[in-house]
């Protein structure tokens, strides 16, 4: 009900009902010379959080799987594309192209909580899931930042926005440590906001193995 709406869901202006909290952040993303990521995770109104932050970042990739039905895949592509968004297709060739796009400088969204039948594993509330690695992997490469994200939804079609300061991470000479070690600070942040707010995690698909 809320997607059909996302227009009028506003973070400033009259009748705003978005609070957003941490817009620094954002700003020290866009002033970073090198492209990052902006992770986030199925909770609240997270097509709401794409799209606040996609009106702040000048230009913004976004990871996108079109839904079967071509009626409703419109739908989608008509709300998510907002001034400045790239929608980049899911699946191997949209991986390269989002590779591309970011040694270009563009920023992308991630959500790091979903399935995935590649990656790494990384623990997940104690048990080893498949992580995507190529976003943190870009972003250990080029000197970018990475900054998390969430959207927490409150009483009467309500809504907070917050945004992390930039994750402090090393790098040093063994790249695939460093990216493990990122992964497991991004999984345990995205851990806290399901613990805070359970009724709020949306995601359908087994996280994790069934072996």
């Amino acid at each position: 009900v809320e997607f059909a709406h996302l227009d009028r869901l506003k973070a400033n202006g009259e009748n705003a009902r978005v609070e957003l909290l941490g817009k620094e952040h954002l700003d020290t993303l866009i002033r970073s010379p090198s492209s990052g990521i902006i992770v986030s995770a199925h909770m609240g109104n997270w097509e709401l959080g794409a799209r606040v932050v996609g009106h702040i970042i000048p230009s913004l990739g976004q990871i996108y799987r079109g839904a079967d039905n071509p009626f409703i895949d419109r739908l989608f592509r008509n709300v998510r594309s907002t001034k400045g968004t790239i929608l980049v297709p899911k699946g191997r060739g949209g991986a390269a192209q989002m590779l591309r796009l970011m040694k270009q400088g563009v920023d992308f969204g991630v959500m790091m909580d979903q399935k995935m039948n590649e990656g790494v594993p990384v623990p997940f509330f104690g048990v080893e899931a498949m992580t995507a690695t190529a976003p943190v992997e870009v972003v250990w490469r080029s000197g970018g930042l990475i900054v998390m994200v969430r959207c927490i939804r409150l009483p009467n079609s309500h809504f907070k926005i917050e945004v992390l300061p930039p994750l402090e991470f090393q790098r040093t000479t063994d790249r695939k440590a460093d990216v493990l070690s990122i992964l497991k600070q991004i999984n345990s942040i995205i851990e806290e906001w399901i613990r805070e707010y359970p009724e709020q995690w949306f995601w359908l698909h087994r996280r994790w193995p069934t072996d």
